[in-house]
């Protein structure tokens, strides 16, 4: 690729918001569905997981270590079908539109911590685990949501502070290794409506956590 195309192609790739995997800085699967999204994919969970295991064989990945900037730039630059080739014009399109997306995530994030927070500066265990019930995870019992909450602070930098902190919130729900609460645009959408509706219209489990 030329210096100009690679450098707009590991744009693309920051603003999809990779993460530290084992193997280094990678796009989960979450992550590169926005991207794969944005190239017209608009297959179901099952058909994207098929899509990206696939993917990762082909380049000789272990899928659930992700994929890497040069592999991103290969990908984006071939033209096989085994590829998933971008212009110089359609990478910059969607890097504009992964612009915009993240400062309204960044907007929203913010607004449903505070929501749940309700003036403090940080969430307790009882606030993330009503925002855990918006996501759908299913009950669980104190002892273990306990034990939840006390590894969710560590694995966000919080373990030393009185709750979530905002930035271990946003590092939450961006979290698509599997060991966060990673929320689609849709999913916050959802949750910041959800938790402008008065509280006793939520589900009847979320009431009884605080």
């Amino acid at each position: 690729a030329q210096p100009a195309r690679a450098e707009l192609a590991r744009k693309v790739f920051r603003a999809l918001g990779p993460e530290c995997g084992s193997s280094g800085v990678v796009l989960t699967s979450e992550r590169l569905r926005r991207f794969a999204a944005l190239t017209g994919f608009n297959g179901s969970d099952e058909e994207w997981r098929e899509e990206f295991a696939l993917l990762c064989r082909e380049r000789r990945l272990q899928h659930w270590d992700g994929v890497g900037e040069r592999d991103f730039l290969e990908l984006v630059d071939n033209t096989n079908q085994s590829g998933c080739y971008c212009s110089d014009e359609e990478l910059q399109h969607i890097l504009d539109t992964l612009n915009e997306a993240n400062a309204w995530r960044r907007t929203t994030t913010s607004e449903v911590f505070h929501a749940l927070a309700k003036g403090s500066q940080h969430l307790s265990s009882a606030a993330v685990r009503r925002f855990a019930g918006l996501c759908g995870f299913l009950p669980v019992s104190d002892k273990e949501w306990a034990e939840e909450f006390a590894l969710l602070r560590e694995e966000h930098g919080c373990e030393h502070e009185p709750g979530l902190s905002e930035a271990g919130f946003h590092s939450l729900v961006g979290d698509g290794t599997g060991q966060g609460c990673y929320c689609s645009d849709e999913d916050l959408a959802r949750i910041q409506k959800a938790l402008r509706r008065p509280r006793a219209e939520e589900p009847r489990e979320e009431e009884e956590e605080e």
